[in-house]
């Protein structure tokens, strides 16, 4: 950390005025716009797990979530003084990702030196993808952070600090342990053994809470998407975020210009550059060596801590001499213009269920609302509420609504349920609506609900009385 002995030099002050400029930036691109997007599916799983007890948060999730509890019993926390609203419970995430900033300026600094320090902190504040996930109220900011932690305090040989930032690393998400793996490699190399006890300790008594959540299958639509493509993404998700971005050729700049900057570093200072950027393709190269053998876990999001790392060899690389200014410019560029995108471009944010409640409005009679596919009700629940199952014998209701969630929406309009007829039929970026009413309460049963879905995957049916009730 910067002593009191450090500031005392104007070449140090400095350094710190510039460090606090980029942190005040990154806090800024956090916190603007953090809940100009509704909740999605995942959020709406934290929301429901931290909305309960403590005990409440430590029962749910070994059966909704695929990783640890550390990330939700401190959001349950933040929720007893911040509440759960989008604003509140992102900013849990908003904070980490800022404190990442300086972190990733203590390791560089450590490594290379304060001007490359000052360079990867940069490069973290701006990244799309990072700012996208310290607005997301999920565990992998936290996981960023403690990642980023332990190369930090390696490189300061602080190693039992290490062995604790390693434990809640791994508590926080399976795939710390593809950074800490390498770390703990080297570390045998010194006969630094000692500190690896914790971590291993942990790992351990965490293994039979990972195997019980591998099998609920919550991950396995991991195996749905394209292994290609999700290869792809691990590419342009770090320089264009997470939808990407519509204007042409900017992302590939940014990857020419980070690139050139870990080129850059490999070339001035081989050793250590080498060593960092190692452990950047272990985060990522491991699980793509187990999802070839089987073992496919491998999304853009979970090797998140990769993104970070690299930035800190780019840094490096462009903090060597003056081009690297040009290089910096161009990434930091490329990363605001993206940024600024996402907050006015709703093909690049999330599916908007807040604008569908407020699509569906009140329940103004006994209605049926259709979702497809089923797990999707989850999130619109959080902006509706008063929403429960249909009986098994049926339910009399004038107000059918059929509700599919594609990206974009393209579905063939499904039949009328017997007695109904559409009235409205509403088309948004990432949900399709229409509504069916009866002029008199029809009984109908879950079985002829079903043929009126949106899409070909099981459907949720829910029913909600006026004023909300289910």
């Amino acid at each position: 950390m910067i002593t009191s002995a450090s500031t005392s030099t104007p070449v140090a002050r400095r350094n710190a005025i510039a460090l606090g400029a980029i942190v005040v930036a990154a806090a800024a691109l956090r916190f603007y716009y953090i809940d100009g997007q509704s909740y999605w599916l995942d959020e709406s799983f934290t929301v429901s797990i931290v909305s309960g007890s403590l005990g409440h948060v430590l029962s749910s999730v070994p059966d909704t979530e695929s990783t640890p509890h550390l990330y939700y019993i401190v959001a349950w926390l933040w929720a007893q003084v911040f509440g759960t609203g989008a604003a509140g419970l992102r900013s849990l995430s908003a904070v980490i990702g800022v404190a990442t900033v300086p972190v990733a300026y203590l390791a560089a600094r450590e490594i290379w030196s304060a001007r490359a320090g000052l360079f990867a902190a940069t490069l973290v504040a701006v990244n799309p993808y990072l700012i996208w996930y310290s607005q997301e109220a999920r565990a992998y900011a936290l996981l960023v952070l403690l990642s980023l932690t332990t190369v930090w305090l390696l490189a300061a040989k602080r190693y039992w600090w290490w062995s604790l930032a390693a434990v809640a690393a791994l508590a926080t998400h399976y795939f710390a342990a593809f950074v800490l793996v390498p770390e703990a490699v080297w570390l045998l190399r010194r006969r630094e053994w000692r500190p690896l006890v914790p971590p291993l300790v942990a790992g351990v008594a965490l293994l039979p809470l990972a195997l019980h959540q591998r099998a609920s299958g919550s991950t396995s639509f991991i195996a749905d998407i394209s292994f290609r493509y999700r290869l792809e993404s691990l590419v342009k998700t770090y320089v264009s975020g997470e939808f990407g971005t519509p204007t042409p050729a900017i992302g590939a700049l940014a990857a020419l210009a980070t690139a050139a900057g870990v080129v850059t570093a490999l070339v001035r200072t081989p050793r250590p550059a080498a060593t960092v950027l190692g452990l950047a393709a272990a985060a990522v190269g491991i699980p793509v060596i187990l999802a070839l053998a089987g073992v496919d876990y491998l999304l853009p999001r979970n090797v998140l801590p990769a993104y970070a790392i690299v930035a800190l060899v780019a840094g490096a690389g462009m903090a060597a001499d003056r081009a690297g200014w040009v290089l910096a410019a161009v990434v930091v560029a490329v990363s605001l213009v993206v940024t600024i995108e996402v907050t006015r471009d709703r093909d690049l944010q999330r599916a908007d269920w807040r604008g569908l409640a407020q699509a569906l409005g009140p329940a103004k009679a006994p209605r049926v609302v259709i979702v497809t596919p089923g797990f999707d009700a989850q999130p619109l629940l959080l902006y509706t509420g008063g929403m429960g199952p249909v009986p098994p014998e049926g339910a009399a209701v004038t107000e059918i609504d059929v509700i599919g969630s594609q990206r974009p929406p393209h579905y063939a309009p499904p039949p009328p349920p017997a007695g109904f007829t559409a009235v409205e039929q509403r088309r948004d970026i990432s949900w399709e609506l229409i509504r069916y009413r009866a002029s008199a309460p029809a009984t109908v049963a879950p079985a002829a609900l079903a043929q009126s879905k949106l899409g070909t995957d099981a459907p949720e049916i829910l029913i909600q009385n006026p004023g909300g009730s289910p």
